[in-house]
């Protein structure tokens, strides 16, 4: 899914009081007993403040086994170190059902879906229950709501369904694809491309509990999904992992009260054996839940609860003798009795409460701890490209205007669908002065023939009806501008390159960000592959910076900073040395340079023979280049000029992905 660049430079960090033990300090989130230097502990992410997600752990992250999720182990370090919880912005969303092959009176296989399609997803998770359970049941739990809400802060659709036995709520067992059950997924899908949400080259993926763990293999491979991930289960029928090449993870529970674990962890690590017997290169996981302590703020994960509760329900397993020395659970709560320290009034929340107990015992629960690891399983399997870029500077007039350029990429006779937008009034809102009061943007195809123009984005060229169905098109994109001043154009675009040149209306100046939004996202033939903007470099607020957004695997990309060799092309007042800087999502500096010839030592960078190699490298040594490998994600990059030399002129930066 498209993400808004301005969304990509806001990492909310609220302040939660601290946790502390030894050396390191913890922000918004809580921290296990250990304090010996050198012992391995515990920390937790603070719940997420409302209409946000768990972000990542920003400061000093090296300490920490995954700064990518809420639950991680850290070694003690020796010297201080603080790291910081972060929260990324995620509306409040609510699934909506529909009743599949018509009424269960008239129909046996009838069965309840219950979904969640975000603006052009970059995939569909379907999500299939545990014995017992229904489609309901995995938006309505908190941990499965939980992985619910990071998957579409990811871009993804969820999908939940009923099996079709409603008696004992199992799958179909046959290994088939005649499977009842995998049929009624195909129906599913099928109904989806009807209401336009999907289309049959949507990357799809599976992942189930339990029994649903059992029958998450079939539908990825009878249904060809890209994906799969199960939990709490081996996979059933063991003879699918010798025919299928879906890639799989595996999250089993170390201390799984329904199954033997032993026997689970075998048979699990036969099927990946299997698995990868059929295709070498094929990707594979498995991974264990292991216990964790309890720890004061867990039970706030619950909503309706607050800091109080969680701590007096903490403090009560502790004096009953239900937590030992280091907060971990003595017995499996579902036979502990803890339930008899329950404090008063909190009976209804009993059951949440076992689910988190269970999630610490690691028993037989879903658990979201692995949330970023499936996500990141599904992500990598998915080809990488990028689906939005963009540029802010300072929009001048005359030779100074904004200038982007980007390429689309891919065989000829496809297209993908892309928004252009030039925004200005709105970035007010993000505290910028000066901004550019009215934007006007004109889109130019590669032999300088202008193909569309828009001052305000509610008024489009073309008969009325034309310009009323693609106003409505920009507005369903979710993409629209939040300013009717602002400028906006919506184009099936083929291979080749395009220009979009962005001026103010009656030659006025100020701060502006040219945008292109892939909206068919990982599914159109067709992709950007290039970002390329000119504009003035000036100091404070008025810098240029790019933003990118990358879908899917990793992807190497190459950023170049251009200012010196531009006097070749007759381009007045050049920027004679340029700096660039790479930012993630968090604000976090991951690499920067100045001469391109420059050694390179930011993890993931390559070396100026690297940029040789791509053919991209700047003609002139002032100028700046980095290569690099960067994983899904929104980044930025910042042109400025290099202090003591002139920091003010015309510069050019651009964004290559690479093979």
């Amino acid at each position: 899914m498209a993400t808004r660049l301005l969304n990509s430079f806001l990492t909310v960090c609220l302040g939660f009081a601290a946790s502390a033990q030894g050396a390191l300090t913890v922000n918004n989130g809580s921290l296990g007993l250990q304090t010996t230097p050198g012992a391995t502990n515990h920390i937790w992410a603070d719940a997420p403040p409302a209409n946000t997600v768990f972000d990542r752990w920003v400061g000093d992250t090296s300490v920490l086994a995954d700064p990518l999720a809420w639950h991680t182990t850290a070694v003690t370090p020796a010297a201080a170190a603080v790291i910081t919880a972060t929260y990324k912005s995620a509306p409040a969303w609510s699934p909506s059902t529909y009743i599949l092959n018509g009424l269960a009176s008239t129909n046996p296989n009838a069965v309840k879906l219950s979904y969640y399609f975000p603006p052009n997803p970059v995939g569909v998770i379907f999500r299939f229950h545990g014995s017992g359970g229904s489609a309901d049941s995995l938006f309505n739990k908190v941990e499965d709501f939980t992985f619910a809400r990071d998957a579409v802060a990811a871009g993804y659709a969820i999908v939940s369904l009923d099996s079709t036995d409603r008696v004992n709520k199992q799958w179909d067992s046959a290994g088939t694809a005649a499977n009842v059950d995998v049929v009624n997924v195909q129906a599913a899908i099928n109904y989806f491309i009807g209401l336009g949400l999907m289309t049959t080259d949507t990357p799809k993926f599976s992942t189930g509990m339990s029994d649903g763990g059992g029958f998450a293999p079939k539908p990825a491979y009878y249904l060809g999904f890209r994906a799969c991930s199960l939990f709490c289960s081996s996979g059933q029928p063991a003879q699918i992992f010798t025919l299928t090449t879906v890639p799989t993870i595996w999250s089993l529970a170390r201390n799984d009260d329904l199954f033997d674990h032993t026997t689970f962890l075998q048979n699990a690590t036969a099927n990946l054996a299997s698995l990868n017997a059929q295709r070498p290169s094929v990707t594979g996981e498995l991974r264990e839940n292991l216990p964790s302590p309890v720890y004061p703020r867990r039970f706030l994960r619950i909503p309706g609860l607050t800091a109080a509760n969680s701590q007096a329900i903490y403090g009560n397993l502790k004096s009953g003798g239900f937590l030992d020395a280091e907060d971990f659970l003595v017995a499996n709560p579902a036979t502990s009795g803890w339930a008899s320290s329950l404090p008063a009034g909190l009976a209804s929340f009993q059951g949440d409460i076992l689910s988190q107990l269970n999630c610490c015992y690691s028993a037989h629960q879903f658990y979201s701890d692995f949330n970023d690891k499936v996500l990141q399983f599904f992500g990598v399997t998915t080809p990488g490209r990028l689906v939005n870029v963009s540029t802010r500077a300072r929009v001048e007039t005359g030779a100074s205007v904004m200038i982007g350029g980007f390429v689309v990429g891919g065989a000829a006779g496809t297209t993908t669908r892309i928004i252009v937008r030039a925004v200005g009034p709105s970035l007010s809102a993000v505290g910028l002065t000066g901004v550019l009061a009215n934007p006007t943007i004109s889109l130019y195809d590669a032999s300088s023939a202008l193909i569309e123009s828009n001052d305000d984005w509610q008024t489009q060229a073309g008969m009325p009806a034309d310009a009323a169905a693609k106003v409505a098109a920009i507005q369903s994109s979710g993409l629209a501008p939040t300013n009717p001043l602002e400028s906006a154009l919506i184009r099936d675009l083929a291979p080749g390159a395009y220009t979009a040149i962005v001026s103010g209306v009656n030659a006025t100046a100020g701060i502006g960000l040219v945008e292109a939004y892939d909206l068919d996202s990982l599914t159109a033939p067709a992709q950007p592959i290039n970002l390329s903007t000119r504009a003035k470099v000036q100091d404070g607020s008025n810098v240029v910076i790019a933003g990118i957004a990358i879908r899917g695997a990793p992807l190497r990309v190459l950023f170049r900073a251009l200012g010196p060799s531009l006097a070749a092309s007759n381009v007045p007042n050049v920027l004679p040395d340029p700096t660039m800087t790479v930012l993630d999502s968090s604000g976090q500096v991951i690499a920067t340079n100045n001469n391109w010839q420059d050694p390179q030592s930011a993890p993931g960078t390559e070396s100026a023979a690297a940029i040789s190699a791509t053919t991209l490298a700047p003609s002139n040594p002032s100028e700046s280049a980095i290569l690099i490998l960067l994983p899904a994600g929104n980044y930025t990059a910042i042109i400025s000029g290099t202090p003591g030399s002139n920091l003010v002129g015309n510069a050019i930066v651009e964004v290559y992905a690479l093979p």
